[in-house]
């Protein structure tokens, strides 16, 4: 099943390169698209009703997805469980998850401009922007897992925010330490005319004494 998600607010996209997970890194790192779970990642905050409607199209899939399996007597046995592609992050703000996993060197997430002209692949997507979203809504099982996937195929750009800084991870040190201030724009140099004999010679300023010194009298 096809379905749109319309001016959505891109959160962490990972659409300029193949990303896998990684326990060492704690998180996605960019991989070549035939490492073992290499796939294009992207999750965006929804609205409410967005989310009320794409939840009930989620469980009509997986009802439908379960009513199969058991005519092929191949029956889920818990069909009340399931992994979905809806969730809220600390806050309580629902997004939605989508991805594509990379089946060959040339899979890719189609992205468009606004006026629908294609961008090229590895365009940076930033977080925060607006855009319009195109999946396919499929179910699955595989071994212990079993859920609804969101298989993202295009992205349009509708606004396109700038690129954020990641937050800091550290609290201000308590004993003191460094602290950095900035130096004092240096002074610009200011030349001076000094006539000594006959002769006029232009000198800096701050030499204007040094040379007078030198001035036999």
């Amino acid at each position: 099943m096809k379905h749109k998600f319309m001016n959505v607010t891109a959160r962490y996209p990972k659409l300029n390169q193949p990303y896998v997970w990684s326990d060492k890194d704690n998180g996605y790192i960019g991989c070549k698209w035939d490492t073992n779970g290499a796939a294009f990642y992207l999750d965006a905050y929804i609205t409410n009703e967005q989310w009320q409607e794409a939840d009930k199209l989620i469980k009509e899939v997986w009802k439908e997805f379960v009513a199969e399996q058991e005519k092929t007597g191949k029956p889920v046995k818990k069909p009340n469980e399931m992994r979905n592609p809806l969730d809220e992050d600390d806050d309580g703000k629902g997004y939605v998850k989508m991805k594509l996993r990379c089946y060959d060197e040339n899979t890719k997430v189609r992205q468009l401009d606004s006026n629908l002209k294609k961008l090229p692949p590895n365009f940076e997507l930033t977080s925060g922007s607006n855009i319009n979203c195109k999946v396919v809504i499929n179910a699955y099982r595989s071994g212990a897992h079993q859920g609804i996937t969101l298989r993202l195929t295009d992205v349009m750009v509708n606004e396109l925010a700038d690129r954020q800084e990641p937050p800091i991870d550290f609290e201000p040190n308590p004993n003191g330490g460094f602290v950095y201030q900035a130096e004092e724009e240096a002074a610009p140099l200011v030349k001076e005319t000094v006539v000594y004999g006959e002769q006029e010679v232009e000198v800096e300023a701050e030499s204007k004494n040094e040379f007078e010194d030198e001035i036999p009298f």
